[in-house]
């Protein structure tokens, strides 16, 4: 009796042990089928979507654990494309963003903050410039990682200063610079319709810019108000439609017709249409693609008595991880990986803009770009700003746009235009605060 006892407890212990080894076998399975897989939806495409790809490949034989898949989405698409997934539970577990899409995404958690995962990296506050830190920052939260900092400055072809009697070296410092340089640069056919023109004041890099080149600010922190009809900033749109009312609205948007698609050979700026133009460090890698011959120059932003000088509304870009990733925790680890040392100095060099980490943006391979020191003085600058960081910002942005347009093609003035603009985004401030 006992012997069979113990052979039945043999057997049992035998099935014991096999099914113990059995469960190993299938953990190590389902850990191996759960290889991170990461979704990746960029905004980056031609040549700069190319390289993207390069960095892919590279970050995934780098990490046999992860596995990235890019989709190039595009400048266009990717913000509503990134919410419907988001909304839909299907996002990717990285995209790329706008520095002003942080805190209308954080607010409403469309992302993920990455603090926790900061905590345990050598990433510090102190590596990047002041403004593309405070970018990513909202709530006492961090949303995202920043690759690069852009900003609007003046570029002028110094061949057509040459044409009407400019010196070449010498841009406009001030506002009533800038007007008179214009008219100088100004010129009709035989029809009497615009054939060249120096500047056109509501075509910019960015609609924050003016408003505070003039001294004006868009928010109170303090108080939680909304200034979009700042008197600073009304007078600012007030000069931007005086253009115009100076050369005749048919006129301008007429010869406004006649422009090819910017970043490219039938740039205005490239063809001779404008002598003057408001873009951002990133032309200098266009114009030597599509206009090589260009002789340009760059300077600081124009700016009236009372306004600022060296100013410019900035921006970021930065990588972030959607609310609903299967993988944050690996999704940070590409982050980190895309946006430190190596992959953030070649796109930065391949695109001709401003690192955020300071320690790249002063690296002599950056000088070899035109006008570096313009830039990082301008970055440095506490008069180059960013967009105000509140839960409507996009909406704020968006409403500030359509402003400059109703006023530009004489719908409402100035003032009346800001003051909606003020009206609205306040209301719906108030409304976001109130929950």
């Amino acid at each position: 009796m006992k012997r069979k006892l113990g052979k039945y407890l043999l057997v049992l212990l035998g099935i014991c042990l096999l099914l113990q080894a059995s469960t190993l076998l299938l953990a190590k399975e389902s850990v191996a089928a759960e290889k991170a897989t990461i979704k990746f939806w960029y905004m980056y495409g031609g040549e700069e979507g190319v390289l993207i790809r390069e960095f892919i490949e590279r970050f995934n034989k780098l990490n046999p654990d992860i596995k990235v898949e890019g989709l190039e989405v595009g400048w266009s698409r990717i913000i509503e494309k990134t919410m419907v997934a988001i909304a839909g539970g299907t996002p990717p577990d990285v995209v790329t963003l706008w520095g002003f899409n942080t805190a209308s995404w954080g607010s409403e958690s469309f992302l993920v903050p990455i603090d926790e995962f900061i905590k345990e990296t050598e990433i510090k506050e102190e590596d990047y410039f002041p403004v593309a830190w405070e970018s990513i920052n909202y709530d006492n939260h961090i949303w995202g990682l920043p690759i690069y900092i852009s900003m609007g400055v003046m570029y002028y072809n110094k061949d057509r200063f040459e044409e009407v009697g400019l010196d070449p070296e010498s841009p406009p410092v001030t506002i009533a610079q800038l007007d008179s340089y214009n008219d100088k640069l100004v010129s009709y056919d035989e029809k009497g319709d615009l054939k060249t023109m120096g500047f056109i004041p509501w075509k910019l890099a960015n609609p924050w810019v003016w408003g505070y080149v003039f001294g004006g600010d868009y928010y109170d922190y303090e108080t939680g108000k909304i200034t979009a009809n700042d008197p600073k900033i009304v007078e600012s749109l007030e000069w931007v439609i005086s253009y115009n009312e100076k050369f005749g609205g048919n006129k301008v948007s007429a010869f406004q017709t006649g422009f090819g698609r910017d970043f490219s050979f039938e740039s205005p700026f490239y063809t001779g249409k404008l002598g003057l133009y408001q873009s951002g460090e990133y032309e200098r890698s266009w114009i030597p693609r599509y206009a090589p011959d260009l002789q340009y120059g760059l300077a600081f932003n124009p700016y009236p008595p009372g306004g600022r000088e060296k100013s410019t509304a900035i921006n970021s870009n930065l990588i972030a991880i959607p609310a609903g990733s299967k993988y944050p925790k690996q999704a940070f680890e590409f982050i980190k990986w895309l946006t430190g040392s190596e992959p953030a100095e070649e796109y930065c060099v391949y695109v001709a803009t401003i690192p955020a980490r300071k320690d790249l943006a002063y690296k002599p391979i950056f000088f070899e770009q035109p006008y570096q020191e313009l830039f990082l003085e301008i970055v440095s600058s506490p008069n180059a700003k960013l967009a105000p960081i509140i839960p409507v910002q996009q909406m704020y942005q968006a409403e500030l746009l359509s402003a400059i347009e109703y006023a530009v093609f004489g719908k409402k003035t100035a003032k009346e235009a800001l003051d909606d603009v003020t009206a609205k985004i306040q209301k719906e401030l108030d409304k976001y605060l109130s929950r």
